[in-house]
C-alpha cells in the first residue's frame, strides 16, 4: 500500500505526532524554566536595582533592557540560524542567559547591571528565535500552523 494512500495517513498521524512532540517538549521544558526564572526575579529587580541608588526611571530602564536585548537580537538570530544551525542556538542562548544571570547577581554597579539585563535578553532572544525556527522547521507551509497552536496552547 502506498504511504501516500488516504487510508495510510490516520495511522501515521499519531507516529507523526509523537516525533514531533520529542523535539518540542524539551524546548518547551526550557522555555518554562527560562521564564519562570525570569519572571521570579522581576518582583526583586527594581529592589535590588535601588540599592545602587538610582531613581525611578534608571530602575526601569533596566526591567526594560531585557526586553529591548530581545526585540534587537530577532531578526539577527534568524540569520545566525540558518548560517550555523538551529543546535547553535538552542545551546548558546540559555548558556548566555545563564552567565548573563550569575554575573547580573553580582553587578557591582548600576551599568554592570543594566548591561547584564540587556545581555540576559539576547541569550533569551537567541533562544526563543533558535525554538520558534526549529519548530517552523518541523512541517510545510499548510501545517506550520498547527504546529504552531499545539505549542502554544500548552505553555
Amino acid at each position: 500500500m502506498n504511504s501516500a494512500h488516504p487510508a495510510a495517513l490516520p495511522s501515521a498521524l499519531p507516529s507523526a505526532r509523537a516525533a514531533e512532540w520529542r523535539i518540542i517538549a524539551p524546548m518547551l521544558v526550557i522555555v518554562l524554566f527560562v521564564m519562570c526564572g525570569m519572571g521570579m526575579v522581576i518582583p526583586v529587580l527594581s529592589l535590588y536595582a535601588q540599592s545602587f541608588g538610582i531613581g525611578p526611571a534608571l530602575i526601569g530602564l533596566v526591567i526594560t533592557a531585557f526586553g529591548v536585548a530581545r526585540l534587537f537580537v530577532n531578526l539577527p538570530a534568524g540569520i545566525l540560524a540558518d548560517r550555523y544551525g538551529r543546535r547553535a542556538l538552542l545551546w548558546g542562548g540559555p548558556l548566555v542567559l545563564g552567565g548573563a544571570s550569575v554575573a547580573a547577581a553580582l553587578a557591582e554597579d548600576f551599568a554592570a547591571l543594566l548591561l547584564w539585563r540587556f545581555v540576559q535578553g539576547v541569550g533569551s532572544g537567541l533562544y526563543m528565535t533558535g525554538a520558534m525556527v526549529a519548530i517552523a522547521d518541523l512541517g510545510d507551509s499548510r501545517s506550520r500552523a498547527g504546529a504552531w497552536g499545539r505549542t502554544r496552547r500548552r505553555c
